[in-house]
């Protein structure tokens, strides 16, 4: 990444037209941060990290970025670290491509970020031999739960065939070569060893611990490191429902849309981890087709019928983090009656009958995900997911 062709793309970056309302917004909110928005916009190292600093504290703060113009604001000083970081360290861009996949990780626009990545990627390829000890196991298979009653299973499903579950909003389970069982990624991700040597050098989103732990906590970690943690087995790591495929766009020649939602995917999410990662109870507002790469998963589900049995709280677990107590529990949904929130208080891999009694009368489907199987959850069915072994998957939003 030559300082000359950053400043090129830099310079045309600061030419945008939603820029300068970005800034002047900024400098209606915090004078201080205007000032050095516009410091770092002419490439002042000190001033951009201190305006990035005071966004992640106003991120991880109560008041959060309530307003697109933090994520804009972010990205712009992101980009202009980046741009600072290389110029002084001409040889290495590690800290660089560290500030732009940050800006990735909070949801920057690829369109303005990986022209950047291009230009500093090689610096750190260059300068770095990343060297994987030992071999990569193929997660093994688990010994599987006891499915009590099964989802449907289509082989090869026509969209004939898959449209009379999606229009009558009944979840099945799709194996096959139109699915994911010919993908590429299927034989060259189970290698974590791969994952280091190709991209051990990126940076992406952690989860770390169950949600039940206190110690619980999000972080930014290198590839390299977080395949180490994984094949470590010692914590739960987990890469969840990240843009990970437009942070690395290589990964996309690995995989393809399920034939029978072609051109209907408006997002696509991977799901990377170690076992016994978790995804409580919960619904979403729309369809998806989660589909299982490496390892396997046990997906149980809940008709959104049986919402008044479940639970649900409009507190997120990002905030909880725990399962509920005496002490934590919110009001929301506790007696059944009002239904409200999309997450289910009961942990339903050992739920508390006593304090959760209605639970007993939810009807349950379930599926074991191995490689190659999707499961379609329609809008509005809750689901609970767990990862039997290591695990990736993909989620196609519809």
């Amino acid at each position: 990444m030559s300082g000359n062709a950053a400043r090129v793309l830099l310079s045309a970056l600061l030419q945008e037209p939603w820029l300068e309302a970005t800034a002047s917004e900024l400098t209606a909110q915090s004078t201080h941060l205007g000032e050095l928005l516009q410091r770092a916009m002419r490439v002042d190292r000190a001033a951009a990290t201190a305006l990035l600093d005071a966004l992640w504290s106003r991120a991880k703060s109560d008041v959060g970025w309530n307003e697109p113009v933090w994520r804009e604001v972010f990205v712009v000083a992101s980009v202009c670290a980046a741009v600072a970081a290389v110029e002084h360290e001409s040889r290495d861009g590690t800290v660089a491509l560290r500030r732009l996949d940050e800006a990735f990780i909070m949801g920057g626009p690829a369109e303005i970020l990986q022209p950047f990545v291009d230009l500093v990627e090689p610096l750190v390829l260059q300068g770095h031999d990343f060297v994987v000890e030992g071999a990569s196991a193929t997660p093994e298979v688990p010994n599987l739960p006891t499915i009590t009653v099964a989802i449907p299973r289509l082989q090869d499903p026509t969209a004939s065939q898959f449209s009379d579950f999606f229009r009558a909003d009944r979840p099945c389970c799709m194996t096959g070569e139109g699915i994911a069982s010919g993908w590429p990624a299927l034989r060259y991700w189970k290698d974590w060893g791969w994952w280091t040597r190709r991209y051990g050098h990126r940076h992406v989103p952690l989860e770390v611990g169950a949600f039940n732990d206190p110690s619980w906590h999000e972080e930014v970690a290198a590839i390299s490191d977080f395949v180490r943690r994984v094949q470590g087995g010692s914590e739960i790591v987990y890469l969840a429902q990240h843009t990970l495929f437009d942070q690395l766009p290589g990964l996309r020649e690995h995989f393809r849309e399920p034939d029978v939602v072609r051109g209907r995917v408006t997002r696509t999410n991977a799901w990377m981890g170690s076992a016994n990662t978790v995804t409580p109870l919960h619904f979403d507002s729309y369809d998806g087709i989660l589909t299982q790469v490496v390892g396997y998963k046990h997906v149980r589900l809940f008709p959104p019928s049986d919402t008044r049995y479940l639970y649900p709280t409009s507190t997120p677990w990002t905030v909880q983090r725990r399962w509920p107590t005496a002490e934590n529990e919110v009001a929301d949904g506790t007696t059944g009656s009002e239904p409200r929130g999309t997450i289910s208080l009961v942990d339903i891999a050992a739920p508390d009958v006593r304090r959760f009694p209605l639970f007993e009368k939810a009807g349950c489907v379930e599926v074991v995900l191995a490689p190659g199987d999707a499961v379609y959850i329609p809008s509005g069915w809750w689901h609970w997911v767990r990862a039997l072994t290591q695990s990736i998957s993909i989620s196609f939003v519809l």
